[in-house]
Protein backbone atom coordinates (compact mmCIF):
# COMPACT_ATOMS: atom_id res chain seq x y z
CA UNK A 1 0.00 0.00 0.00
CA UNK A 2 0.90 3.64 -0.31
CA UNK A 3 2.22 5.54 2.69
CA UNK A 4 -0.20 8.21 3.90
CA UNK A 5 1.63 9.55 6.96
CA UNK A 6 4.84 9.33 8.92
CA UNK A 7 5.99 10.61 12.29
CA UNK A 8 9.25 12.37 13.15
CA UNK A 9 10.45 14.52 16.04
CA UNK A 10 8.27 17.45 14.90
CA UNK A 11 5.08 15.41 14.85
CA UNK A 12 2.83 13.77 12.27
CA UNK A 13 3.51 14.43 8.56
CA UNK A 14 0.93 13.52 5.91
CA UNK A 15 2.21 12.24 2.54
CA UNK A 16 0.25 12.91 -0.66
CA UNK A 17 0.92 10.94 -3.82
CA UNK A 18 0.17 11.46 -7.47
CA UNK A 19 -1.56 9.01 -9.82
CA UNK A 20 1.64 6.90 -10.06
CA UNK A 21 2.04 6.66 -6.30
CA UNK A 22 5.01 9.04 -6.21
CA UNK A 23 5.55 10.91 -2.94
CA UNK A 24 4.97 14.45 -4.17
CA UNK A 25 3.67 16.55 -1.27
CA UNK A 26 4.12 16.58 2.51
CA UNK A 27 1.80 18.54 4.78
CA UNK A 28 1.53 19.14 8.50
CA UNK A 29 -1.39 18.07 10.67
CA UNK A 30 -2.88 21.55 10.15
CA UNK A 31 -2.71 21.28 6.35
CA UNK A 32 0.32 23.51 5.82
CA UNK A 33 2.76 22.54 3.06
CA UNK A 34 6.10 21.23 4.36
CA UNK A 35 7.74 20.10 1.13
CA UNK A 36 6.98 19.38 -2.51
CA UNK A 37 8.62 17.04 -5.01
CA UNK A 38 7.59 16.87 -8.68
CA UNK A 39 8.84 14.60 -11.44
CA UNK A 40 9.26 14.53 -15.20
CA UNK A 41 7.68 11.58 -17.10
CA UNK A 42 10.54 9.10 -16.50
CA UNK A 43 11.34 10.02 -12.91
CA UNK A 44 13.76 12.93 -13.29
CA UNK A 45 13.24 15.49 -10.56
CA UNK A 46 11.49 18.59 -11.93
CA UNK A 47 10.85 20.51 -8.71
CA UNK A 48 12.33 20.02 -5.23
CA UNK A 49 11.09 22.23 -2.41
CA UNK A 50 12.77 21.24 0.88
CA UNK A 51 13.13 17.54 1.74
CA UNK A 52 10.07 15.29 1.82
CA UNK A 53 11.38 13.38 4.82
CA UNK A 54 10.60 9.99 3.27
CA UNK A 55 12.77 7.55 1.32
CA UNK A 56 9.85 6.82 -1.03
CA UNK A 57 10.18 8.79 -4.27
CA UNK A 58 9.20 8.22 -7.91
CA UNK A 59 6.29 5.70 -8.18
CA UNK A 60 6.69 5.11 -4.44
CA UNK A 61 9.99 3.26 -4.79
CA UNK A 62 12.57 3.39 -2.01
CA UNK A 63 15.91 5.22 -2.18
CA UNK A 64 18.93 3.56 -0.57
CA UNK A 65 20.18 6.23 1.84
CA UNK A 66 23.88 6.91 1.64
CA UNK A 67 24.25 5.87 -2.01
CA UNK A 68 21.18 7.44 -3.60
CA UNK A 69 20.22 4.34 -5.58
CA UNK A 70 16.50 3.86 -6.13
CA UNK A 71 14.86 0.44 -5.99
CA UNK A 72 12.88 0.96 -9.17
CA UNK A 73 12.26 -1.50 -11.98
CA UNK A 74 9.50 0.49 -13.67
CA UNK A 75 11.89 2.73 -15.58
CA UNK A 76 13.78 -0.29 -16.92
CA UNK A 77 10.63 -1.86 -18.36
CA UNK A 78 9.50 1.44 -19.92
CA UNK A 79 12.84 2.14 -21.57
CA UNK A 80 13.86 -1.40 -22.46
CA UNK A 81 12.36 -1.34 -25.96
CA UNK A 82 13.82 2.10 -26.65
CA UNK A 83 17.31 1.15 -25.45
CA UNK A 84 17.60 -1.76 -27.88
CA UNK A 85 17.54 0.74 -30.76
CA UNK A 86 20.51 2.71 -29.43
CA UNK A 87 23.76 2.16 -31.34
CA UNK A 88 26.37 -0.15 -29.89
CA UNK A 89 29.18 1.67 -28.10
CA UNK A 90 32.36 2.03 -30.06
CA UNK A 91 35.07 0.43 -27.99
CA UNK A 92 37.60 3.08 -26.95
CA UNK A 93 41.26 2.63 -27.78
CA UNK A 94 42.10 2.35 -24.10
CA UNK A 95 40.38 2.49 -20.75
CA UNK A 96 40.46 6.28 -20.63
CA UNK A 97 41.07 8.96 -23.24
CA UNK A 98 44.12 11.09 -23.81
CA UNK A 99 44.04 14.33 -21.78
CA UNK A 100 43.26 16.44 -24.82
CA UNK A 101 40.07 14.47 -25.46
CA UNK A 102 38.47 15.96 -22.36
CA UNK A 103 35.46 13.73 -21.80
CA UNK A 104 33.91 10.96 -23.86
CA UNK A 105 30.66 9.10 -23.30
CA UNK A 106 30.03 5.88 -25.18
CA UNK A 107 26.61 4.55 -26.14
CA UNK A 108 24.57 1.91 -24.35
CA UNK A 109 23.14 -1.26 -25.82
CA UNK A 110 20.19 -3.36 -24.74
CA UNK A 111 22.43 -5.89 -23.02
CA UNK A 112 24.11 -3.11 -21.05
CA UNK A 113 20.92 -1.62 -19.62
CA UNK A 114 21.45 -1.04 -15.91
CA UNK A 115 18.72 0.16 -13.54
CA UNK A 116 21.24 2.22 -11.57
CA UNK A 117 22.42 3.98 -14.75
CA UNK A 118 18.87 4.92 -15.68
CA UNK A 119 18.23 6.18 -12.17
CA UNK A 120 21.39 8.25 -11.89
CA UNK A 121 20.74 9.76 -15.31
CA UNK A 122 17.33 10.87 -14.05
CA UNK A 123 18.61 12.54 -10.87
CA UNK A 124 21.94 13.88 -12.15
CA UNK A 125 20.86 17.52 -12.11
CA UNK A 126 19.67 17.21 -8.49
CA UNK A 127 22.34 14.84 -7.20
CA UNK A 128 24.62 17.38 -5.55
CA UNK A 129 21.70 19.05 -3.81
CA UNK A 130 20.44 15.70 -2.55
CA UNK A 131 23.77 14.70 -1.04
CA UNK A 132 24.70 18.06 0.49
CA UNK A 133 21.34 18.16 2.25
CA UNK A 134 22.38 15.25 4.49
CA UNK A 135 24.93 16.26 7.15
CA UNK A 136 26.28 12.73 7.54
CA UNK A 137 27.13 12.50 3.84
CA UNK A 138 29.37 15.57 4.13
CA UNK A 139 31.11 14.02 7.13
CA UNK A 140 31.68 10.74 5.28
CA UNK A 141 32.98 12.46 2.13
CA UNK A 142 35.51 14.52 4.05
CA UNK A 143 36.64 11.48 6.03
CA UNK A 144 37.15 9.37 2.90
CA UNK A 145 39.14 12.11 1.20
CA UNK A 146 41.36 12.27 4.29
CA UNK A 147 41.77 8.47 4.15
CA UNK A 148 42.94 8.75 0.54
CA UNK A 149 45.50 11.47 1.32
CA UNK A 150 46.96 9.32 4.11
CA UNK A 151 47.74 6.57 1.60
CA UNK A 152 48.51 8.41 -1.64
CA UNK A 153 50.81 11.46 -1.67
CA UNK A 154 49.68 14.58 -3.59
CA UNK A 155 50.88 14.85 -7.15
CA UNK A 156 49.80 11.33 -8.04
CA UNK A 157 47.21 10.35 -10.65
CA UNK A 158 43.92 8.97 -9.27
CA UNK A 159 41.26 6.95 -11.10
CA UNK A 160 38.00 8.03 -9.45
CA UNK A 161 35.76 5.01 -10.15
CA UNK A 162 32.10 6.04 -10.06
CA UNK A 163 33.07 9.71 -10.08
CA UNK A 164 29.50 10.97 -10.36
CA UNK A 165 29.27 14.74 -10.77
CA UNK A 166 32.92 15.29 -9.88
CA UNK A 167 32.66 16.51 -6.28
CA UNK A 168 35.47 14.26 -5.06
CA UNK A 169 37.52 14.96 -8.19
CA UNK A 170 37.43 18.70 -7.51
CA UNK A 171 38.56 18.13 -3.94
CA UNK A 172 41.44 15.92 -5.09
CA UNK A 173 42.52 18.57 -7.58
CA UNK A 174 42.56 21.12 -4.78
CA UNK A 175 44.92 18.85 -2.82
CA UNK A 176 47.37 18.54 -5.70
CA UNK A 177 46.25 15.33 -7.42
CA UNK A 178 45.38 14.73 -11.06
CA UNK A 179 42.19 12.76 -11.68
CA UNK A 180 40.69 10.41 -14.24
CA UNK A 181 36.96 10.24 -13.60
CA UNK A 182 35.02 7.17 -14.74
CA UNK A 183 31.26 6.74 -14.56
CA UNK A 184 28.77 4.71 -16.60
CA UNK A 185 26.04 7.36 -16.25
CA UNK A 186 26.07 9.90 -19.12
CA UNK A 187 23.89 12.21 -17.05
CA UNK A 188 26.34 12.32 -14.14
CA UNK A 189 29.31 12.86 -16.46
CA UNK A 190 27.42 15.69 -18.16
CA UNK A 191 27.16 17.41 -14.78
CA UNK A 192 30.87 16.78 -14.19
CA UNK A 193 31.82 18.33 -17.53
CA UNK A 194 29.84 21.45 -16.65
CA UNK A 195 31.11 21.72 -13.07
CA UNK A 196 34.75 20.89 -13.87
CA UNK A 197 35.07 22.60 -17.26
CA UNK A 198 38.08 24.68 -16.23
CA UNK A 199 39.90 21.70 -14.70
CA UNK A 200 39.23 19.59 -17.79
CA UNK A 201 40.55 22.39 -20.03
CA UNK A 202 43.76 22.52 -17.96
CA UNK A 203 44.21 18.75 -18.17
CA UNK A 204 43.77 18.26 -14.41
CA UNK A 205 40.68 16.10 -14.87
CA UNK A 206 40.14 13.55 -17.63
CA UNK A 207 36.72 11.94 -17.64
CA UNK A 208 35.62 8.80 -19.38
CA UNK A 209 32.26 7.07 -19.67
CA UNK A 210 31.37 3.70 -21.09
CA UNK A 211 29.12 0.81 -20.02
CA UNK A 212 30.50 -1.12 -17.10
CA UNK A 213 31.06 -4.33 -19.07
CA UNK A 214 33.25 -2.48 -21.53
CA UNK A 215 35.17 -0.94 -18.66
CA UNK A 216 35.96 -4.44 -17.37
CA UNK A 217 37.30 -5.57 -20.74
CA UNK A 218 39.43 -2.48 -21.26
CA UNK A 219 43.18 -2.67 -20.94
CA UNK A 220 46.14 -0.39 -20.56
CA UNK A 221 47.49 1.05 -23.79
CA UNK A 222 51.12 2.08 -24.30
CA UNK A 223 51.51 5.82 -24.02
CA UNK A 224 48.48 6.42 -21.80
CA UNK A 225 49.13 7.55 -18.22
CA UNK A 226 48.54 4.81 -15.66
CA UNK A 227 46.88 5.84 -12.39
CA UNK A 228 48.76 5.42 -9.14
CA UNK A 229 45.59 4.60 -7.20
CA UNK A 230 41.91 3.84 -7.69
CA UNK A 231 39.38 5.53 -5.42
CA UNK A 232 35.69 4.65 -5.14
CA UNK A 233 33.63 6.69 -2.69
CA UNK A 234 30.05 6.36 -1.45
CA UNK A 235 29.44 2.65 -1.82
CA UNK A 236 29.91 2.29 -5.58
CA UNK A 237 30.98 -1.33 -5.00
CA UNK A 238 27.65 -2.03 -3.30
CA UNK A 239 26.01 -1.79 -6.72
CA UNK A 240 28.24 -4.60 -8.07
CA UNK A 241 27.79 -8.27 -7.22
CA UNK A 242 30.86 -9.94 -8.71
CA UNK A 243 33.87 -7.93 -7.55
CA UNK A 244 36.75 -10.14 -8.72
CA UNK A 245 36.49 -9.01 -12.39
CA UNK A 246 36.55 -5.40 -11.21
CA UNK A 247 39.75 -5.88 -9.20
CA UNK A 248 41.24 -7.72 -12.19
CA UNK A 249 40.49 -4.65 -14.32
CA UNK A 250 42.03 -2.34 -11.72
CA UNK A 251 45.18 -4.46 -11.72
CA UNK A 252 45.54 -4.04 -15.49
CA UNK A 253 45.19 -0.27 -15.24
CA UNK A 254 47.32 0.65 -12.23
CA UNK A 255 51.03 1.27 -12.06
CA UNK A 256 52.99 -1.50 -10.30
CA UNK A 257 52.46 -1.32 -6.53
CA UNK A 258 49.33 0.78 -7.06
CA UNK A 259 46.51 0.99 -4.52
CA UNK A 260 42.73 0.57 -4.50
CA UNK A 261 40.86 2.60 -1.86
CA UNK A 262 37.11 2.11 -1.51
CA UNK A 263 34.18 3.16 0.66
CA UNK A 264 31.46 0.55 1.17
CA UNK A 265 28.34 0.20 3.27
CA UNK A 266 28.87 -1.71 6.49
CA UNK A 267 26.85 -4.94 6.24
CA UNK A 268 26.52 -5.03 10.03
CA UNK A 269 25.92 -1.45 11.10
CA UNK A 270 24.88 -1.61 14.75
CA UNK A 271 22.59 1.43 14.65
CA UNK A 272 20.47 -0.35 12.04
CA UNK A 273 20.65 -3.84 13.48
CA UNK A 274 19.23 -2.84 16.87
CA UNK A 275 15.85 -2.28 15.20
CA UNK A 276 13.64 -5.36 14.61
CA UNK A 277 12.60 -3.89 11.26
CA UNK A 278 16.17 -4.38 9.96
CA UNK A 279 15.98 -8.13 10.51
CA UNK A 280 12.66 -8.31 8.68
CA UNK A 281 13.84 -6.20 5.73
CA UNK A 282 17.22 -7.88 5.18
CA UNK A 283 18.63 -11.36 4.78
CA UNK A 284 22.13 -12.48 5.74
CA UNK A 285 23.57 -14.99 3.29
CA UNK A 286 26.56 -16.69 4.90
CA UNK A 287 27.27 -18.73 1.79
CA UNK A 288 27.71 -15.70 -0.47
CA UNK A 289 28.88 -13.46 2.40
CA UNK A 290 26.39 -10.71 1.63
CA UNK A 291 23.53 -8.86 3.25
CA UNK A 292 20.71 -8.00 0.86
CA UNK A 293 17.32 -6.42 1.28
CA UNK A 294 14.31 -8.68 0.85
CA UNK A 295 12.80 -6.28 -1.71
CA UNK A 296 12.98 -7.98 -5.09
CA UNK A 297 13.70 -4.71 -6.89
CA UNK A 298 16.68 -3.69 -4.72
CA UNK A 299 20.11 -3.59 -6.36
CA UNK A 300 22.22 -2.79 -3.27
CA UNK A 301 24.50 -5.58 -2.03
CA UNK A 302 26.32 -5.24 1.27
CA UNK A 303 29.48 -7.32 1.02
CA UNK A 304 31.27 -8.86 3.98
CA UNK A 305 34.78 -7.43 4.16
CA UNK A 306 36.13 -10.96 3.77
CA UNK A 307 34.25 -11.23 0.46
CA UNK A 308 35.89 -8.07 -0.85
CA UNK A 309 39.29 -9.31 0.38
CA UNK A 310 38.80 -12.57 -1.50
CA UNK A 311 37.78 -10.77 -4.70
CA UNK A 312 40.91 -8.62 -4.54
CA UNK A 313 43.30 -11.37 -3.46
CA UNK A 314 44.65 -12.29 -6.90
CA UNK A 315 46.36 -8.91 -7.10
CA UNK A 316 45.90 -6.95 -3.86
CA UNK A 317 46.10 -7.33 -0.10
CA UNK A 318 44.22 -5.16 2.39
CA UNK A 319 46.57 -2.88 4.33
CA UNK A 320 44.19 -0.61 6.22
CA UNK A 321 40.60 -0.28 7.38
CA UNK A 322 38.68 2.63 8.87
CA UNK A 323 35.05 3.42 9.55
CA UNK A 324 32.87 6.48 10.14
CA UNK A 325 29.32 7.06 11.29
CA UNK A 326 29.54 4.84 14.37
CA UNK A 327 29.23 7.57 16.98
CA UNK A 328 28.04 10.76 15.30
CA UNK A 329 24.35 11.36 14.61
CA UNK A 330 24.20 10.98 10.83
CA UNK A 331 21.26 13.33 10.33
CA UNK A 332 22.70 16.07 12.53
CA UNK A 333 26.51 16.00 12.51
CA UNK A 334 27.71 19.52 11.65
CA UNK A 335 31.42 19.00 12.36
CA UNK A 336 34.20 19.38 9.81
CA UNK A 337 36.42 16.31 9.62
CA UNK A 338 39.66 18.26 10.09
CA UNK A 339 38.23 20.32 12.96
CA UNK A 340 35.73 18.17 14.90
CA UNK A 341 33.97 20.02 17.70
CA UNK A 342 31.50 17.61 19.34
CA UNK A 343 32.71 14.83 21.62
CA UNK A 344 31.37 12.08 19.32
CA UNK A 345 33.07 13.60 16.28
CA UNK A 346 36.39 14.03 18.12
CA UNK A 347 36.39 10.42 19.30
CA UNK A 348 35.41 9.11 15.88
CA UNK A 349 38.04 11.12 14.00
CA UNK A 350 40.74 9.97 16.46
CA UNK A 351 39.88 6.26 16.67
CA UNK A 352 38.34 5.59 13.24
CA UNK A 353 41.24 3.32 12.17
CA UNK A 354 41.49 1.36 15.42
CA UNK A 355 39.43 -1.67 16.50
CA UNK A 356 36.60 -1.93 17.25
CA UNK A 357 35.61 1.45 15.83
CA UNK A 358 37.18 0.72 12.43
CA UNK A 359 34.46 -1.85 11.76
CA UNK A 360 31.49 -0.25 13.52
CA UNK A 361 30.41 2.73 11.40
CA UNK A 362 27.86 3.19 8.64
CA UNK A 363 30.63 3.24 6.03
CA UNK A 364 33.80 1.15 5.90
CA UNK A 365 36.95 2.47 4.21
CA UNK A 366 39.28 -0.24 2.84
CA UNK A 367 42.76 0.28 1.39
CA UNK A 368 44.37 -2.39 -0.79
CA UNK A 369 48.00 -2.53 -1.92
CA UNK A 370 49.33 -4.34 -4.97
CA UNK A 371 50.88 -7.67 -3.89
CA UNK A 372 54.66 -7.91 -4.27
Amino acid sequence: GQRVAMRNKTGLIFMHGDMLGSASLATSSTGGKISELRYKPFGEVRLLSNQTGTDRTFTGQRVERGIGNINNTLMVHILDDAVQHLPEATSPRSYFPKPQLGCTIAGMSRTQTDPSVLHYNSIASQYDQMLTSIPGDRWVRQAFQSFVTQHVPPGKLLLDFGCGTGTDALSYIGQGYRVIGYDNSPGMLGELRHKCAAEIARGQIMCYGTPYRKFLSSGKDTGDPAPDAVTANFAVLNLIDELAPLFDAFAKMLVPHGQVIVSVLNPFFWKEMIHPAWWKANRIDLASQTVCTNAASSTAIRHFVSRIDRAASNHFARIDQASVGALVRYSKVADQWEQPASLAARIESRLWRAPPLNRSGKFLFLAYQWRS
